[in-house]
């Protein structure tokens, strides 16, 4: 009788723990807004709609009424800096996770990203309503604000002096210090820099940024409130003293080299309901007495 009913207990726990080894299920589209302070006065808002069927920069389509020069996509599980660790070390993404990345695009590489913006102003970046079949939780220690400057812009801003020839035209920052898996994104080429090497990633210092929101319900969303400086590359140098406009033909209207392409992404899973928890700790309990018998 007890070996029955021990069996009865792995075999209840092992039911109920299957939908836990998948990633949460999207439904409906997101909410994305973007929106920022204009120097004539007033504010710029785009507000659309997304689903999460994008899977490269093509799929990004206008975000926003003229004079916009934004494009965006949304995705799961195939784009982000997440997804290309993950060619060379899988474990990075957990099969019970979802990664969920939000990526805008220049529609024109040589015009400003954000047009008549204001001086000192803060992009407001809202992303609401993403729905899942389940209740969810973020991985906060996953989610990363990454930058990308046009190849092409950085040589000429990189041979004008604007940057050291060691730099990279990239990147990273992240909502946490340390953030998860850092030794395998230092491992893979084009990701953050090793030790030792001019570091293309600061840890932590998205937090003051960053609002959650819907952590653990079916309903998840983030707001990111962007000083607009902090789309300028980090080690970017202007020298005064320059005898002409280092930035000449370049997008660079508040004094520094816009990137073409940002995006935030983090990783999430379903939140293990009570009785899975009770039953996986029974079953496992059970194991672990047996063994030592």
């Amino acid at each position: 009788m007890k070996t029955m009913r021990r069996s009865t207990y792995c075999l209840l726990a092992a039911i109920l723990a299957i939908p836990a080894f998948a990633g949460p299920m999207l439904q409906d589209e997101a909410t994305i807004t973007v929106s920022y302070p204009l120097m004539s006065g007033g504010t710029y808002t785009a507000m659309e709609t997304r689903n999460y069927n994008g899977t490269n920069p093509s799929d990004a389509t206008t975000l926003g009424d003229s004079p916009t020069n934004m494009s965006m996509f949304s995705s799961v599980d195939v784009f982000g800096r997440r997804a290309h660790v993950a060619q060379i070390f899988p474990e990075v993404i957990a099969p019970t996770e979802s990664l969920l990345t939000f990526a805008w695009y220049k529609i024109n590489n040589s015009d400003d990203y954000f047009p008549g913006i204001a001086q000192d102003a803060t992009v407001t970046i809202k992303v609401e309503g993403i729905h899942f079949d389940q209740p969810v939780q973020f991985h906060e220690d996953t989610f990363l604000f990454h930058n990308l400057w046009d190849s092409q812009q950085f040589e000429t801003a990189i041979l004008r002096g604007l940057f050291e020839t060691n730099v990279h035209g990239h990147y990273f920052h992240t909502l946490t210090d340390p953030f998860r898996d850092t030794d395998k994104f230092k491992q893979v080429p084009g990701e953050f820099s090793p030790d030792g090497q001019m570091p293309h990633q600061t840890l932590g210092d998205m937090a003051p940024y960053i609002t959650l929101l819907g952590d653990g319900t079916d309903t998840l969303g983030f707001i990111a409130e962007i000083p607009y400086m902090f789309f300028a590359h980090p080690h970017e140098m202007h020298d005064d003293s320059m005898g002409s406009d280092p930035y000449d033909g370049l997008p660079a209207p508040q004094g520094f080299l816009e990137p073409y392409h940002f995006h935030f992404e983090t990783l999430v899973s379903a939140v293990p309901e009570p009785a899975t928890l009770l039953l996986l700790g029974i079953g496992g309990l059970w194991f672990v007495r047996r063994k030592d018998r």
